[in-house]
């Protein structure tokens, strides 16, 4: 039986729950760091703070070996200008990021100087960051001393628009790149991580969901002295006490993408992407930044990015695009000639729309890697989009019906979706403010990851969890237990099971 219809069918009433059910019941956890999400950041944080040698429990609404945006995989470690084939200054780059709007300097300071080691860390605990069994000899930006594969992001600046001459002949040449993102293997990261909390004695909580930060005494705004959660499966409420909590519990990537024509949550994110941490640190009297700001969903949804498509998007690096006669179209590839542009200008979109309408373009378009070299189709087809997040299942899907990508193209759905749903939005760049120890607006409570305002991408998370869980664990060593609010808990528990 492959389906709950089948199922229902034949049997003719659904499975006994098949989970103990604890509704009423209590459990009390003390700890000294508490880490609320455990995605990328939230693992990271609850390793850095087990080995500065204090007691580490952590919450987790999935399960942590595969939970969080990143932890189905990562193809991209972005903006690491620590590494030895870097071209350019960790302090400048970080600089340089930071003049984009409505930047967190702060994070991408921490992100440009601590992203290598952590990643050096990651390797150390078996992921695989380097071309080890020379799979990919003879791939551009492949270099044979270190074994790192450079990716042609950002080759030239943060930008995934065009730089000026793009494609042209001597636009970026290899001895000019800013060699600032490695391709990696990262679907080997997340059950190393959570195998490496395991080793240190973080205590986990899989399937339970934190609901609410505990205020010294129960007074909003007061220190951090704990949280309360609920297990998802049991129905059984936890309070845990904590000298210090660190928030990782992503943003909002999926909360207003529901989409009934797309099977429901029609995106990259985790499904349990929904802002519950903000919403926790709101009601405890923390400070948020950049709330107002919404914005058009650009990535990761639909039919528009690169786990349904055909199109010249993220993962998709060094594909050509051409029509259905075979004639390449001028959008860019993301690759070595166009210095990893991802999105055409807009005035190069309405030059190919026009195309289209006049018939010098015929729909649809097709990526075409049978164009492309056999170890750069190799790269970007095993490499990039089966380590990439959710991709791999479109990659087995395909190679299981037989897709052949030296003889087969892929079809894109440029020009043919329509436009995206009206209600799908962007949550913009709102979160916790932090200042340079991630410490927010309260005692006792750090942010990680996608819970800071403006934050990146998985180094990103990555990077600031390592460095919230050392300074959460710091201030856990310097304080003692803070007196927690049985009144507050109790309006908790009424709250959550009303």
């Amino acid at each position: 039986m492959a389906t709950w219809h089948e199922y229902f069918l034949k049997e003719g009433s659904p499975p006994e729950w098949p989970y103990p059910v604890k509704f009423g019941q209590e459990q009390e956890i003390e700890t000294d760091v508490l880490v609320i999400g455990g995605g990328i950041a939230g693992c990271w944080a609850a390793i850095s703070a087990a080995r500065q040698g204090v007691r580490v429990a952590l919450l987790e609404k999935g399960d942590v070996e595969r939970s969080g945006s990143g932890g189905p995989g990562c193809d991209h470690w972005c903006n690491v200008p620590a590494n030895p084939l870097s071209r350019v200054d960790p302090d400048e780059w970080a600089e340089h990021m930071a003049k984009g709007p409505y930047s967190n300097g702060i994070g991408l300071q921490i992100q440009n100087r601590e992203d290598y080691d952590t990643l050096l860390e990651m390797e150390q605990m078996g992921g695989k960051i380097r071309d080890t069994d020379d799979e990919y000899v003879g791939a551009e930006g492949r270099d044979e001393k270190t074994k790192f594969m450079i990716s042609p992001r950002y080759g030239v600046s943060h930008n995934l628009l065009p730089e000026p001459g793009a494609g042209e002949p001597g636009f970026n040449p290899p001895e000019k790149r800013t060699n600032v993102v490695i391709r990696i293997w990262g679907t080997t990261f997340k059950p190393l991580l959570k195998k490496e909390c395991k080793r240190l004695g973080v205590q986990i909580f899989d399937r339970v969901m934190g609901t609410s930060l505990l205020n010294e005494n129960g007074v909003q705004g007061a220190r951090v002295v704990g949280a309360t959660g609920l297990n998802g499966r049991t129905g059984e409420f936890l309070v845990i006490r904590a000298k210090s909590v660190i928030l990782s519990a992503g943003g909002a990537g999926s909360l207003w993408l529901m989409s009934m024509e797309h099977g429901g949550y029609s995106n990259m994110h985790s499904r349990n992407d929904s802002s519950d941490g903000t919403a926790m640190a709101w009601r405890a009297g923390a400070t948020l930044t950049m709330m107002e700001s919404t914005g058009s969903v650009g990535i990761a949804t639909g039919l528009k990015h690169k786990w349904y498509t055909g199109a010249g998007d993220a993962s998709y690096e060094n594909v050509p695009i051409v029509d259905a006669d075979g004639k390449r179209i001028p959008y860019p590839i993301q690759g070595w000639e166009d210095a990893g542009a991802m999105a055409p200008t807009a005035e190069t979109t309405e030059k190919i729309r026009k195309a289209v309408l006049s018939g010098e373009y015929q729909l649809p378009f097709y990526g075409d890697f049978p164009a492309m070299s056999d170890v750069e189709r190799r790269a970007t087809w095993n490499l990039m989009l089966t380590e990439e997040s959710t991709t791999k299942i479109m990659v087995d899907t395909l190679k299981d019906g037989g897709c052949d990508l030296s003889r087969d193209q892929l079809l894109s759905y440029k020009f043919i979706e329509g436009q995206s749903l009206p209600q799908w939005r962007d949550a913009g760049r709102g979160g916790l403010l932090v200042d340079w120890n991630l410490k927010t607006t309260l005692d006792g409570l750090y942010a990680a990851g996608t819970q800071t305002f403006s934050a990146q991408d998985h180094s990103y998370c990555a990077a600031t969890g390592r460095y919230a869980g050392r300074k959460a664990a710091a201030y856990a060593k310097e304080v003692g237990q803070g007196k927690i609010s049985r009144e507050q808990i109790e309006q908790e528990k009424d709250r959550v099971f009303a």
